[in-house]
């Protein structure tokens, strides 16, 4: 061990350039900001894919609520407004995405449940991001 260490030693040491620290810097926030994104992208994707699976046991629970004569008159108008010509393919592409979520939801009840693991994935990856651990 101790040739190996001798002839270690007599190699000559190349000059480290001047902003090598610099160059490690932005390296290191290109990976964070890399890191970032991916997890927003995740945690976005995984909120979308939880709403989507608890959709129907949301709605079946938000009909039985009983909404005064004037919150009726305020979501017929408010509905009224977004059902527009403009909106139409928007709402067919809607519509055939909950037939099909309904017919999954029929033939699986844990789907909710699974939902619910989405969103709570996408929370703890956000907080992840929001507060940072402190290494020590």
């Amino acid at each position: 061990m101790n040739d190996l260490e001798e002839y270690l030693s007599r190699l000559p040491s190349p000059p480290h350039p001047k902003c090598l620290p610099m160059r490690i810097c932005e390296k290191v926030r290109e990976r964070r900001r890399r890191r970032f994104r991916s997890r927003a992208f995740i945690s976005a994707f995984f909120a979308m894919s939880g709403f989507w699976l608890v959709l129907p046991a949301v709605t079946s629970y938000l009909k039985q609520i009983v909404l005064p004569e004037n919150g009726i008159q305020w979501l017929l108008d408010s509905s009224q407004y977004f059902m527009t010509d403009s909106w139409t393919l928007l709402t067919s592409g809607f519509k055939k995405l909950l037939t099909y979520q309904s017919s999954l939801s029929a033939a699986s009840g844990a789907l909710p449940a699974m939902g619910l693991v989405l969103l709570s994935a996408s929370a703890f990856l956000a907080l992840d991001q929001i507060f940072p651990r402190q290494l020590s």
